[in-house]
């Protein structure tokens, strides 16, 4: 099978090793699309217009995201192994470790080419895009090689904590953002978590979503210069 790879990058600290994974997969054939700094329900359906552009050339699609760096060298050989499993299958969606809340979370999607995915794309919920499964494989069934199949946000830099948070204050994730709580506190209280809760606290008082929106950067500029172990609590 041959598998189209979609990446977005913002700017994200762990872009180079997100490529470097990418490039070092074991016995595949891989097209990387790349799409760098557009806001993200833009980059999203650029990104999918793409790969209906290069469905006819392509088995599945992979969308692995600029902060996310597969485990080992087969983790798509492993998708791959299961997609020619049982051709029903349509859809699989892989455990990443989150650094942020030390937990798994779903994060890395791979797609049959016979999926419908729309070009057209909601902002807040940019990746809800796909439909027409038949059978679609998640988290614990999916083969021991792909649990956890990478890691996510390992390296953030402020910014990216803070939007992490931001976003999924908008997404009004409460699960999340407990569990990055938790590891706030079990972790010294350190800074980067620190400011992903202070990104959730204030997502509700500011507009945007985006990097480039000049309101999430003023809430930004706001937890930095305010930013105290009090103040989140």
């Amino acid at each position: 099978m041959r598998v189209f790879v979609g990446t977005m990058e913002c700017g994200e600290n762990e872009f180079e090793k997100c490529k470097e994974a990418i490039l070092s997969q074991d016995d595949v054939q891989v097209t990387h699309f790349i799409v760098s700094s557009m806001p993200e329900r833009e980059a999203h359906e650029t990104l999918f217009s793409e790969w209906n552009k290069a469905k006819a050339d392509h088995e599945l699609f992979l969308k692995v995201d600029a902060d996310t760096i597969l485990l080992h060298k087969d983790v798509i050989k492993s998708f791959i192994r299961l997609f020619e499993s049982n051709q029903r299958i349509t859809g699989a969606q892989a455990w990443l470790h989150d650094y942020m809340t030390d937990t798994h979370i779903y994060g890395l999607t791979c797609l049959r080419n016979n999926v419908t995915v729309a070009t057209r794309v909601n902002k807040l919920y940019p990746d809800r895009a796909d439909s027409g499964h038949d059978i679609v494989v998640r988290g614990n069934d999916l083969p021991k090689e792909l649990i956890p199949a990478g890691k996510h946000c390992w390296y953030p830099s402020e910014r990216q904590a803070f939007h992490y948070g931001f976003h999924r204050g908008k997404k009004n994730q409460l699960q999340i953002m407990s569990q990055v709580q938790n590891a706030w506190e079990s972790n010294d209280y350190d800074s980067i978590r620190g400011l992903c809760l202070m990104g959730f606290k204030l997502s509700s008082k500011y507009q945007g979503v985006d990097y480039s929106d000049e309101e999430f950067e003023h809430a930004f500029q706001f937890a930095k210069s305010n930013y105290t172990k009090e103040f989140i609590k």
